[in-house]
């Protein structure tokens, strides 16, 4: 969107320097820009939208989920390892959708709790002490 307000700034500034017959290829620019700006306000709301819809699937899964008992966590396959070559791979193959195990068959990693709506807690600090 940047651009196309760029375009606008540029064609306002050639304006003013014009002539009246110059001013042809100035509605062409101007064409230009608006169809550019129209292309990008509409693959916004586009993506809104496929957004929107993603997060009611999302929810909608969700809700089935809890009539039926279950619920959904997050797996961290890489929680409590430092930095290195494994946490990297590990890293990597989470977004494949596969548990990972050790030798033993145990699963690594953690789950991750799951948030709960609520009151939430507040940091209140007292400054009014002295040393």
């Amino acid at each position: 969107m940047n651009t196309a307000v760029g375009c606008i700034t540029q064609m306002l500034n050639l304006m003013i320097t014009m002539q009246p017959s110059e001013y042809v290829g100035l509605g062409v620019l101007a064409g230009v820009n608006l169809t550019m700006l129209v292309d990008v306000l509409i693959s916004r709301v586009r993506r809104r939208r496929r957004e929107a819809q993603r997060e009611a699937a999302r929810e909608a899964a969700k809700a089935l989920l809890r009539r039926n008992g279950m619920t959904d966590a997050l797996y961290l396959p890489a929680a409590g390892l430092g930095e290195g070559e494994l946490r990297e791979a590990l890293d990597t193959v989470v977004g494949l959708g596969t548990v990972i195990l050790d030798r033993n068959g145990a699963v690594v990693g953690k789950v991750a709790p799951t948030l709960r709506e609520g009151p939430y807690l507040r940091l209140v600090v007292d400054n009014s002490t002295t040393k």
